[in-house]
């Protein structure tokens, strides 16, 4: 497993062809864009460190939490959606069919480098945003998925 250090968080990935996977279908608006081309990109990899960090930027400052400091999550970008489905499975022993989840357990996002959008990248950083804002106690389920959904629909306008 290869392993970025962004300035939030570490991204795991197994291949440079997922990482260029994930940048390619992670396409993001004007605004989100103009942020990434303010870093030095110069690899695939700085460009998903850049994505990573500028997205994970964009959700708290529209959950009005930037700057977040003491952030303890990482993300794995994985091939696909039936990749992510058996990761879920070997952790929670639940059968799904997920793109994308954060597991609270290992405090990690994992997204389907193949459907890695930016509705995807904001809801499951809306989650960490709620879990860590809540820390120590994570809020219910409910809360997280509305936190969520809310952060996708935010980042999205």
């Amino acid at each position: 497993m290869n392993i970025l250090n962004t300035q939030h968080t570490k991204i795991h990935f197994n291949d440079r062809k997922d990482l260029k996977t994930f940048n390619r279908k992670c396409y993001v608006r004007r605004d989100i864009k103009n942020e990434i081309r303010k870093r030095k990109i110069d690899t695939i990899e700085d460009m998903a460190i850049a994505k990573v960090d500028v997205i994970f930027e964009k959700v708290m400052k529209v959950l009005d939490t930037y700057p977040f400091h003491n952030l303890d999550f990482n993300v794995t970008i994985l091939p696909d959606d039936e990749d992510v489905s058996r990761k879920f499975m070997e952790i929670y022993g639940k059968k799904v069919d997920y793109i994308a989840f954060y597991s609270r357990r290992n405090k990690m996002v994992y997204f389907s480098a193949r459907h890695a959008k930016l509705r995807v990248v904001a809801h499951e950083f809306g989650h960490v945003v709620a879990e860590l804002w809540f820390s120590p106690t994570s809020p219910s389920r409910t809360v997280h998925e509305i936190i969520a959904q809310a952060t996708e629909k935010l980042i999205y306008d």
